[in-house]
């Protein structure tokens, strides 16, 4: 009787740490669904920010090909994101501006806390005309390990275009100025002459 009771003992004990151990289980069972619901929550937060964002994002790997690109790539350079996943970056990139490029995607790779690298370049779009756009690339790294880049593009074309009729026009105004024979006289908001 009493190996019975020894047994039956011993049993009760295995039977009371087994019930610790599903309570911890289910514990962590649910710290694990409720991580994952913040992953699901976050996820669909960063996907309405990239689809309607007026900057392209892109994420890239290690050796530059791109992974994802956000919708606003059909206003920029009228290509469907989808197409472009597995393209290399530079590919659509004038040649004069890769070496730039290159240079700084190069920088993220090898120093995964490098501040954002910022590059102006022309980018091609599908009707063969050239994007001015401003490139603002970070590493995207575990350990510091870099594992892909992270590029927001944004157009600079219209303002590129500005900055050119606005040099063009101080520089009709200038040649006017300095080859008129005349007297010419700049006036204020007051419209004051003071001599």
């Amino acid at each position: 009787m009493k190996d019975k009771d020894k047994a039956q003992g011993q049993l009760m004990e295995e039977l009371k740490h087994l019930r610790q151990r599903v309570v911890e289980l289910e514990a962590a069972d649910a710290e694990r669904k409720r991580a994952e619901v913040e992953v699901q929550r976050q996820e669909k937060r960063f996907q309405a920010i990239a689809e309607n964002s007026s900057d392209v994002i892109i994420l890239l790997d290690t050796k530059g090909t791109v992974l994802y690109e956000s919708p606003a790539i059909v206003q920029l350079l009228g290509l469907n994101p989808r197409d472009r996943v597995g393209a290399n970056i530079l590919e659509r990139i004038n040649p004069e501006d890769g070496p730039a490029v290159t240079e700084r995607f190069q920088m993220l790779l090898h120093h995964p806390d490098a501040p954002v690298q910022r590059v102006e370049l022309r980018i091609r779009h599908k009707d063969g005309s050239w994007r001015t756009v401003e490139a603002a690339g970070s590493a995207v790294s575990h350990n510091a390990v870099v594992e892909g880049i992270v590029i927001n593009l944004r157009d600079m074309s219209e303002r590129k275009q500005a900055e050119e009729n606005l040099r063009k026009t101080e520089e009709r105004f200038k040649g006017l100025v300095e080859s008129a024979s005349d007297v010419t006289v700049v006036l204020g908001a007051r419209a004051m002459l003071s001599i």
